[in-house]
């Protein structure tokens, strides 16, 4: 920066010699865009104070573009633009500010300045003051237009007619207003035939009187162009007098036929606004009497509203009107309560509920439901919802409230009764929870000692039976055999179904309750390799390793048992295709496990689906526990199970684990 200074001061001499007999302005930038050097002409061209003695940013002195009102951004400057390499020339600026309240118009020329290593090391920029110049081209450029436009707009033809040599005279301009050729030669007779019927009669006159009275006339008449078009036409003449009297007149002729037909339409329109205005005055009057009867009607509407209805002046705090309603339940005449203050309705009990809704009321314009205590005049409290709407003016800023106070006294009666009934019913809940909780404990703990106790004597009944078959020839006796057979596949039943008790019964043990930091990921997997699944095509989709709190042994049993019944349960002739899904659902991890197997008639049996020993496929083995030792792991872990199925065509069942 300072390097770059002292190479722009070393130009100083040379600045100095030139800039005293110019009488443009001219400035050095650094490549900060910031002055370094300014002439006289420069100072006065944009309006500066006085010349800078040391390097000050160059400010944004209201130059405009051409049309006198965009600003220039910084970037289009010429000597930004100068700075970037670029050489401008003869850029057209318009300046305007303070010190130049009309503007000026500034040529402006700039180009970069480079040092011996062809680097920028700033800009100079020349600009002539063209203000005078410009001016001109302006009044000469309007005058210009104002003349084509008057052409254009007036229309106006010369006539005149000849009576020592008996001819007729027309214009271009006057035989275009005809529609005749440029080389139609009118005559008197001809000329006068070109008038409307109405109009006719009417020019003969004045030509009359303007040959034989010398008068001149100016009045405004209609004509039939020669291409069969009717047109108003103002016609002026003026008669000369010589030695043998009126020798002759001449005049201009202008189709007015837009103005007439607008006059005219001016006219009509005149009347009908006098029709609409007699029309308007009478509905005004009719609806002047409507809107006094709704007035009427409003005030007794609102008098007589069952809510309290009041404004509030919102910069005052007072109470501007209010209905019938808030004297009849407070106990306040209105005189009593208009321009009083609103906070004195308020119980003390609600002094700081309103305060802080009154700062709510600031921000967001409204109030809801607010629910506080208003004081009556013999100081009883009396409870009420609040409900208030801001009035604003054009500005946005709030000038008046409308509030509505509701009588919630029954409520809040209500509202204790039903608080005592609840505390009520939630007793009793939990008196007969606590009494339900025992029961099952002593149905299942029954349940469990009896699979225990009935498991001995089981086991001795298998004993002997294999004695038996050991000791009697079952070949020479088939009947003895078969029902040897029989009692065998009941011990072996009648075992799986206490194992299934012991399960349900596990589930309530303390163990089952312990919970641990569980891959579920790494659980399917571990599932899906202990599974013997040849027949089966099993996929799995998760988009990362999703991890769980919850009993490994009890995942592990639920993961397992829904993979081996979609294996299980699948159609006879088909592969089985199983496709398990790991996603997450709010505040809920799942596994959903779809197949294309046998399915389920919902409607049917949606409500045995998850029971004990329920089996809705009878002809596959099976104890009919799994699904709902599903249920009751998730349940007592706070998670859930959904099924979806069609027969025939397949079952997903979405697992819901609690994070």
């Amino acid at each position: 920066m300072n390097s770059e200074y002292a190479s722009l001061k070393d130009l100083k001499q040379v600045f100095d010699t030139l800039a005293s007999c110019m009488k443009e302005a001219l400035i050095i930038v650094n490549t900060k865009g910031q002055f370094v050097k300014v002439n006289l002409s420069a100072i006065e061209m944009f309006g500066l104070e006085k010349e800078p003695n040391k390097p000050e940013m160059a400010k944004y002195y209201g130059a405009f573009h051409l049309d006198e009102k965009t600003f220039y951004k910084k970037e289009e400057l010429p000597s930004y633009r100068a700075l970037n390499g670029e050489n401008v020339k003869d850029e057209i600026i318009f300046i305007r500010n303070s010190k130049k309240p009309n503007g000026v118009y500034a040529c402006a020329n700039a180009k970069p300045i480079l040092n011996s290593g062809k680097e920028i090391i700033g800009a100079v920029i020349v600009a002539t003051n063209i203000t005078e110049q410009k001016k001109r081209e302006t009044e000469i450029q309007r005058n210009k237009d104002l003349l084509e436009q008057s052409q254009q707009m007036a229309q106006i033809g010369y006539w005149e007619i000849d009576l020592i040599q008996n001819t007729l005279e027309w214009s271009n301009e006057t035989k275009i207003i005809h529609e005749v050729g440029p080389d139609f030669i009118p005559d008197l007779e001809t000329g006068i035939n070109f008038y409307d019927e109405d109009s006719k009669p009417i020019i003969t006159k004045i030509v009359e009187d303007g040959i034989i009275k010398n008068k001149s006339w100016d009045i405004k008449l209609g004509i039939i162009t020669a291409k069969g078009n009717h047109k108003w036409v103002r016609s002026i003449g003026r008669p000369y007098v010589g030695k043998q009297g009126v020798e002759k007149v001449v005049g201009v002729f202008q189709d007015i036929t837009k103005d007439k037909l607008a006059e005219d339409q001016l006219i009509k329109n005149e009347k009908e606004i006098k029709k609409l205005n007699a029309q308007l005055k009478e509905k005004i009057e009719l609806r002047t009497k409507e809107l006094s009867k709704t007035k009427q009607d409003y005030q007794k509407l609102y008098n007589e509203a069952p809510d309290m209805m009041a404004s509030i002046d919102t910069n005052k705090l007072t109470i501007i009107d209010c209905n019938q309603t808030v004297c009849d339940y407070l106990g306040y005449s209105k005189a009593e309560l208009v321009n009083q203050s609103f906070l004195n309705l308020y119980h003390s009990d609600s002094y700081n509920i309103i305060k802080r809704a009154i700062q709510q009321f600031k921000k967001e314009g409204e109030i809801k439901n607010q629910r506080l205590y208003l004081k009556k005049k013999n100081g009883e409290k009396l409870p009420v919802t609040l409900n208030t709407s801001a009035i604003k003016d054009a500005s946005g800023n709030i000038i008046q409230a409308n509030s509505v106070w509701r009588d919630i006294t029954q409520l809040e009666k209500v509202e204790k009764e039903l608080k005592f009934l609840n505390n009520e019913l939630e007793n009793r809940v939990i008196e007969r929870t606590e009494e339900i909780q025992k029961v099952n404990e002593e149905l299942e703990e029954f349940a469990y000692m009896t699979t225990h106790d009935l498991k001995s004597p089981i086991s001795n009944i298998r004993g002997h039976i294999e004695i038996l078959e050991l000791e009697m020839n079952t070949s020479s006796n088939p009947v003895i055999g078969q029902s040897i057979h029989w009692m065998k596949d009941s011990i072996e039943k009648a075992e799986s179904n206490i194992q299934s008790i012991i399960k349900v019964a596990q589930i309530r043990e303390p163990a089952s309750s312990i919970t641990t930091d569980v891959s579920l990921n790494k659980i399917i997997k571990q599932v899906i390799e202990d599974i013997n699944f040849e027949k089966a095509e099993i996929s799995i989709s998760t988009d990362r390793d999703y991890r769980i709190s919850f009993n490994e042994k009890n995942i592990y049993s639920i993961i397992q048992n829904l993979i081996s019944n979609s294996i299980k349960y699948k159609k006879s002739d088909t592969t089985a295709v199983i496709n398990i899904k790991v996603f997450d659902n709010n505040e809920y991890t799942c596994v959903s496990i779809s197949d294309n197997g046998l399915g389920i008639n919902l409607d049917m049996n949606q409500a045995n689906l998850f029971g004990m020993f329920k089996r809705l496929h009878d002809h596959v083995e099976g104890s009919g526990i799994g699904l709902y030792l599903v249920k009751r792991m998730l349940d007592a872990a706070g998670g859930k199970i959904e099924v979806e199925s069609k027969l025939n065509e397949g079952s997903t069942f979405t697992v819901f684990f609690k994070k």
